[in-house]
């Protein structure tokens, strides 16, 4: 795959070039949505081809700027799908200087988001938990409840492998309050798995006194029970419920 990411940075820099002086018809949201699974499950040409042509249908709206980050963005993403940290954290990076310097505080979260999850998955776990209470904090004060959800469950899986079951608990009951408000039938399912999972540990493992232990408000679990990392899901409603990653639409 790695001669994939070749591929992709030098095509996509060339299209990034030409495409701003090319007209290109607006196309719907839900037409333009990218995903890096269509490259990554497929033929590397194939693919490769596919998922710049999806690119270039999204430019309609975007300034060259966007398009930029945007493209970073999902070359962050794949290459965090495939394993590659130190890949995914240069293209992260660069996504969201460029989002900074537009101050577009929505994409600024989600390239938050993004590389809080690539810096846990480097073992960077402070830098992960700035990162997610930042893009936390944004998604909340631009009212995007449905991206602050994901984003409190995706901190609170992180929380969970580091057995701080407190605080995993208070964000997933966040998380899930803002799903309970929005009717979302699905993701409260999902929440409310997560939960009964913290539950069912306290109540499988029988707590004993002189344990050392990390309290939650209902259960004592032993602090040697360590929970391991969920698998990746790209979108975080998958049988394992990982973490999501947010792509450009």
């Amino acid at each position: 795959m790695k001669i994939v990411y070749s591929i992709l940075v030098i095509v996509g820099l060339v299209w990034f070039v030409s495409c701003k002086s090319t007209t290109i018809e607006p196309i719907s949201p839900s037409e333009c949505h990218l995903d890096c699974k269509d490259f990554l499950n497929a033929d590397d040409t194939q693919a490769v081809a596919a998922f710049l042509k999806r690119i270039t249908q999204a430019t309609a709206a975007r300034t060259s700027q966007e398009l930029l980050a945007d493209h970073y963005n999902e070359l962050g993403v794949a290459a965090d799908l495939q394993g590659n940290n130190e890949q995914a954290v240069g293209y992260h990076t660069q996504a969201l200087e460029i989002r900074q310097t537009l101050a577009d505080a929505h994409d600024i979260a989600k390239s938050c988001n993004n590389l809080a999850i690539v810096q846990y998955n480097k073992g960077e776990y402070t830098i992960a938990q700035t990162l997610y209470l930042e893009a936390i904090e944004l998604f909340h004060e631009e009212e995007r409840a449905q991206w602050e959800a994901h984003t409190l469950r995706n901190y609170a899986l992180m929380l969970q492998t580091q057995q701080n079951y407190t605080e995993a608990k208070n964000r997933y009951i966040k998380a899930l309050t803002i799903w309970q408000n929005m009717g979302n039938t699905a993701q409260v399912a999902l929440l409310q798995r997560d939960l009964t999972v913290l539950e069912n540990l306290a109540t499988s493992l029988g707590a004993r006194e002189g344990d050392e232990i990390y309290e939650t408000e209902d259960a004592l679990i032993p602090a040697e029970i360590v929970t391991p990392a969920l698998p990746i899901s790209m979108d975080g409603g998958g049988i394992h419920g990982g973490p999501i990653r947010f792509l450009d639409n």
